[in-house]
């Protein structure tokens, strides 16, 4: 205790609260780790399931969608593009080819202009550019689904052989 009356006080609130927080932050990691826990017959590393698309023709998944969850996973976006481009470019020194088709549903949420809200998601527009860029000569292509090319991000637009089907287009003003 110290020598302002209600000091002790104080001092053991902020421990209490110290100890809360820990054991909060303590499940919140482990959870995290859980997730991306590479145990033999549940979980693959990224850059395995990567090359089993490249060089196996694997068709695989990955939803980013979870209940609850108002934020865009750009971080998670971000890894996988990076590990792409390293994975399709060994491949290529290699001299193996890659054949291979990336598929982004709901795109404006990764490649729109309001991308740009957050760090991350600058980045991940930002490597999208790059990667179309760079992966094509690969043997990989990029296939974008989105509801508007209103607030698409041009650069990447501009890459892009564009085919639009569907009806009531909404290309803005």
């Amino acid at each position: 205790p110290g020598t302002v009356p209600g000091e002790g006080q104080r001092a053991a609130d902020v421990l209490a609260r110290y100890h809360l927080d820990e054991a909060r932050l303590r499940r919140l990691w482990d959870e995290t780790l859980r997730r991306f826990r590479t145990e033999p017959d549940r979980r693959q590393p990224l850059s395995q399931v990567i090359q089993q698309v490249l060089a196996d023709h694997a068709i695989v998944i990955l939803s980013f969608a979870q209940e609850n969850v108002a934020e865009t996973p750009y971080f998670l976006l971000n890894e996988i593009l990076t590990r792409l481009r390293q994975v399709i470019h060994r491949s290529f020194q290699d001299g193996r080819a890659s054949n291979a088709l990336v598929l982004l549903d709901e795109a404006h949420l990764f490649a729109g202009e309001h991308a740009d809200d957050t760090g991350d998601g600058a980045r991940t527009r930002s490597l999208l550019a790059q990667s179309i860029r760079m992966t094509g000569k690969y043997g990989v292509g990029w296939m974008f689904i989105t509801q508007t090319l209103h607030d698409f991000d041009k650069t990447i637009l501009r890459q892009l052989q564009v085919k639009i089907f569907g009806q009531g287009f909404k290309l803005g003003a």
